[in-house]
């Protein structure tokens, strides 16, 4: 099926393709949002898993982040996260010191900023019919995130939710990413001092 309109306007006969492209766009024009996190082991490149109660605020038009991970294994301790210049940092909360992902890191918050996120799902997504509220679901196979549900508003086609969609995940990770704060931006600057290279894990101080 095929949509009436450029914008979806149709409802159940927009192509996935053009729901994808919608919500792309949205995220680009709001320019800022919240990702909380629920759920348990969600892998992040470089990083490792996060488990619930993590959020991460982006502003997609800067290309920037900031975050507070809990990371999987570590509940004594969060971990304060930012997306600068291309490079991310972190300061455990039982540490004085920041430091950087080795080689830069940029790919670390990269599942949550949805202009790229979403633009590498894979072919043979399915789009359904409008659920109980309204929203419409997309589901895809995301390359970070594996096969999950994705919850539009088609009034503006904002991302509600991205949910987990895959029980038989190799890692066992089950979890949803709720958006939330559309149109602010965080503010985000880089560390201050020499910082060194270090993976996260374990006491880095």
């Amino acid at each position: 099926a095929c949509a009436d309109s450029d914008d979806g306007s149709s409802g159940d006969a927009l192509v996935p393709e053009q729901a994808i492209k919608n919500a792309r766009m949205a995220a680009r024009e709001a320019g800022g949002y919240t990702v909380l996190m629920l759920g348990h082991n969600l892998v992040l490149p470089q990083w490792g898993g996060i488990d619930g109660a993590s959020t991460v605020e982006v502003a997609s038009d800067r290309g920037v982040a900031r975050a507070t991970l809990v990371r999987t294994g570590e509940p004594d301790a969060t971990y304060a996260v930012v997306l600068v210049d291309g490079e991310t940092f972190f300061k455990r909360s039982t540490c004085n010191d920041w430091f950087r992902i080795p080689g830069g890191g940029s790919d670390v918050l990269a599942p949550f900023f949805l202009e790229t996120s979403l633009l590498e799902a894979a072919d043979g997504y399915v789009f359904r019919a409008p659920d109980p509220g309204g929203g419409l679901v997309i589901e895809a196979r995301l390359a970070d995130l594996g096969e999950v549900a994705i919850v539009v508003d088609p009034s503006d086609w904002r991302v509600g939710g991205i949910l987990s969609n895959d029980p038989e995940r190799d890692d066992g990770a089950v979890f949803d990413l709720l958006l939330r704060d559309w149109g602010e931006e965080p503010e985000v600057a880089r560390p201050s001092g020499a910082i060194q290279d270090r993976g996260p894990g374990g006491i880095p101080c």
